[in-house]
């Protein structure tokens, strides 16, 4: 008896969804750091060339800064 091609539909799922979700998250600090007004550009092209070369690490670092920062602006606004 056989199971079927269940798990392996299963793990292709989950394999696209891993994939948008890691896709998602590099094109969201891409576009944040194309929009910051903080940065010089010289800081930007180095972010933007951290997130292609490291694009996990440097994605979520650039996020939890990024937030970080915001809070900060706005306790004190």
């Amino acid at each position: 008896m056989s199971s079927g091609p269940v798990i392996p539909w299963i793990y292709e799922v989950g394999g696209y969804a891993i994939f948008f979700f890691y896709a998602a998250i590099v094109i969201w600090a891409l576009v944040e750091v194309a929009r910051s007004a903080t940065l010089t550009p010289t800081k930007r092209a180095l972010w933007v060339l951290a997130i292609v070369v490291l694009p996990l690490v440097a994605a979520v670092t650039w996020l939890i800064l990024n937030a970080v920062e915001r809070s900060q602006r706005r306790r004190s606004v």
